[in-house]
Parts: C-alpha cells; sequence; structure tokens
C-alpha cells in the first residue's frame, strides 16, 4: 500500500510540474513563464524524480531472486535460512541446538519448552 501511494505522489508531482509549466495563468502577457512557476515546476518535477527513485530503492530492498524460490510448491527452499544462529546469554545451547533442527514453525514452536 506504501508503495502504491508513493507512486501516486509521484505522478503528482510531475502532473503539477507540467501544469505549472504549460498552464497559461503561469505566464507574462508576452507568453514567457513567470519565474516563480518555472522553480516551482523544476522542483516538482525534480522532488517526482527523487521520490520515485527512492521509491523503487525501497520496493526493491524487499524483493527476493527468482533464484531463491522452489517453484514445484511455491515455498522458499530450506536452503536459504542457513544463517548461523548467535549465542544469547537468555537463551540455552539446546534452545538453539533445537531451533536450528527444527524442519519447521511448529517444531521450532515446541523448543519454547527446551531449557
Amino acid at each position: 500500500m506504501l508503495q502504491l501511494i508513493a507512486w501516486m505522489g509521484c505522478v503528482y508531482l510531475l502532473i503539477k510540474g507540467i501544469e505549472l509549466l504549460s498552464h497559461q495563468g503561469y505566464k507574462r502577457d508576452d507568453g514567457e513563464l513567470q519565474v516563480l512557476a518555472g522553480v516551482g515546476a523544476g522542483i516538482a518535477i525534480f522532488t517526482a524524480v527523487v521520490f520515485a527513485v527512492l521509491a523503487f530503492a525501497q520496493g526493491q530492498s524487499f524483493a527476493r531472486p527468482s533464484a531463491e524460490l522452489d517453484t514445484s510448491n511455491s515455498e522458499v527452499r530450506s536452503d536459504t535460512y542457513n544463517a548461523p544462529i548467535t549465542s544469547r546469554p537468555d537463551k540455552s545451547e539446546a534452545w538453539h541446538r533445537c531451533v536450528a533442527d527444527a524442519k519447521d514453525g511448529e517444531e521450532a514452536v515446541k523448543c519454547s519448552t527446551v531449557k
């Protein structure tokens, strides 16, 4: 939803910049664009481009490469979660081993009883 709002903001700023450039009310009698309208249009278009780049970068930060997906059952392959488990002072080694050896989420939940 945030992505959609961001892209709508980009479109709005772009259209507003084009409006400032083309509307007759922002032009002088000799047909030239007023200075403040030109500055406003430049700021609107520049901001739309920057906002689009930032929205795209934010969206890409959540995207996963398609190679990580197992197309046979549409689940993430188990070998994509091979991150090492770091030791925490509040949990025992047995708990860490239990979580590391868990095959799915249900088995990992059962590890909460391990002391």
